[in-house]
Parts: structure tokens; sequence; C-alpha cells
């Protein structure tokens, strides 16, 4: 009787520990650390990312629109050259902010777009609770497709580019029936959220197996948020997206391996473009092959632009 009690409790012990470490799995999914703007700002500057010469000549105004779900979404209206009716959103990574999206916007400058940046929910100066990889963040991209086209008109030819976690956001948007932007640009996205999940996991927790720890963090997630890691995977959704679509990856990117793109790519209608750049890591792409980059963006824009 001793000997099953003991058994029973060492049970009782695993599992209780077992919960608690797939619990804080979770919390750390949904809870990034928030990076500081001011770090950031300087990290991007100081690493050449942008170029504070060009920041400054940006003429740039801040607004905010009221998400879906009660929180307000920071973004940043940096305004073309010249009168335009081009519109690029720039939607930034994970553990981010609106910020490291400057990178891309002289690129969209000098080719005769107003840009947005802004950030993501629970990120920089945005609301929501937690980060959904793309669920709830496709609806508050929604919303600035929307200002779009109240603000230019709904002629105004407007354009998605995203990074990373940004890049999942833009496709999962395109993937609705909602969606009413003309192109999508996704740099470096993940395809399967399981798999992004095991191989960072992996990365993080070289010693220690998957199972149980991700089942149980998953069941957790599903029965909390009421939606699946599936519903976060844009693979099962390339064949609803309609419009074109440009992957970008860079061969040595160890963060989100270029597979994924490449797993997007054949998933994908016929109408989507895959390109790998040879130099960089991960949402290092415009930063190592700035000439390879623009070409690629400039091939992809001009069969858009013509067409309309």
């Amino acid at each position: 009787m001793e000997i099953f009690l003991l058994i029973l409790i060492g049970v009782l012990l695993i599992g209780i520990v077992t919960y608690l470490i797939s619990a804080k799995m979770y919390k750390q999914l949904i809870f990034s650390p928030k990076q500081e703007g001011g770090f950031l700002f300087y990290r991007e500057a100081i690493e050449q990312r942008f170029h504070l010469k060009d920041f400054n000549r940006w003429k740039k105004e801040i607004f905010y629109i009221e998400s879906d779900f009660g929180y307000y979404i920071c973004a940043t209206h940096i305004h073309a050259k010249q009168p335009s009716k081009r519109l690029i959103i720039l939607c930034h990574g994970f553990s981010c902010q609106q910020l490291t999206s400057y990178k891309y916007v002289q690129l969209f400058l000098d080719r005769g777009f107003h840009v947005i940046t802004y950030d993501q929910r629970f990120h920089g100066f945005s609301g929501g609770d937690f980060i959904t990889y793309g669920y709830y963040e496709k609806e508050d991209l929604k919303k600035l497709v929307q200002w779009g086209h109240q603000t230019f008109g709904s002629d105004c030819q407007i354009g998605v580019h995203g990074e990373s976690m940004g890049a999942v956001t833009a496709l999962l948007y395109a993937a609705n029936s909602e969606n009413v932007a003309d192109f999508y640009i996704a740099d470096c996205p993940f395809s399967n959220f399981s798999s992004i999940i095991r191989e960072r996991y992996k990365h993080n927790y070289p010693y220690m197996p998957y199972f149980p720890f991700l089942k149980i963090s998953k069941w957790i997630w599903e029965k909390r948020l009421a939606f699946t890691w599936e519903m976060l995977s844009p693979v099962f959704f390339m064949k609803k997206i309609k419009k074109p679509v440009l992957l970008l990856h860079t061969k040595h990117d160890h963060f989100t391996v270029p597979a994924h793109s490449q797993r997007l790519h054949e998933a994908a209608p016929n109408e989507t473009t895959l390109i790998i750049f040879p130099e960089g890591g991960h949402a290092q792409g415009i930063v190592k092959n700035r000439e390879k980059y623009e070409e690629a963006v400039d091939k992809f824009l001009e069969k858009i632009l013509k067409s309309k």
C-alpha cells in the first residue's frame, strides 16, 4: 500500500511539474518580452538598416485607429514624395515595433508610394493583451487597408509588406475573403506554426523532449484562446489567395529556415513568386542584398502596377 501511494504521489508530482512547464511555455508564446523603442531605433540606425538623413526628411504623421477588439493601433503615415494613389502597409515582426520597418520605407517612397508603418497588437504603442501570430493581427491589418481606401479613394493601389510574423499576418489576411489589397510581399514568413514552434523549442531547449510539453502547451492555447495552431499556419490557406504574392527569404536564415517559404510557394497558386537571397540571416534580406532586393521588388511591381 505504501509503495502504491509513493508511486501515485510521484506520478502526480510529475504531472504537476509537466503542466507548470507547459503553462510557462504557453505564456512565453503569447507574452513576448517587449523591446524598448529607443534601443531598437539606435540599433536600426547604427547598423544602417535605415539612414537618419532619410528619416529626418520624411513627412510623417502619427495616427491611431480603433481595433475591432477594443484597443487602439498606433500607426505612422509617411507621405509620398508627390501626390500618389499608391500605398504600402508595412507589418513588423515578433517582439519588434514599427520602427523596425523603417528599413523598407525609402524603397517604397522612391517608387511613388505612401507608406504606413504600425505597431502590431501587444507591441510598441498599440494595445492588445497578448500576441496571436496573425489571428487577430490580420483583422487589425484589415482596418488599415480600409483606412487607405477611405483616405486615398477606392481606386488607390494598396500593397502589404510583412516581415517574419508580419509576413504571416499579411498572408493570413490575403487568404481572407474580405481582403481588398492588390498585392503582398512576404519576407521570411513561417509556413506552419507547429513547425516553427518545434524548431525554436529544439534550438532553445536542446535537451528537453517535445512530448509532452508542446502537446500540453498546444492544448492550453486552444482551450484558453479558442483557436488552433493550424489557423496560424499560412501553408493551409495559400490556395485561397487570389492576389499576387512575392515570397522572399535568405539562404542563411536560421531562425525561420528558407524551407518555410519553399513550402508556401509549393502550396500557392501560380501568381506567387519565390526568391531566396544568398546573404544574410533572419529579416536581413534587404540589409545584405539591397540591390537584388530592389530588383526583385521592381520586377514584381512592374506587372502589378501596369495592370491597373
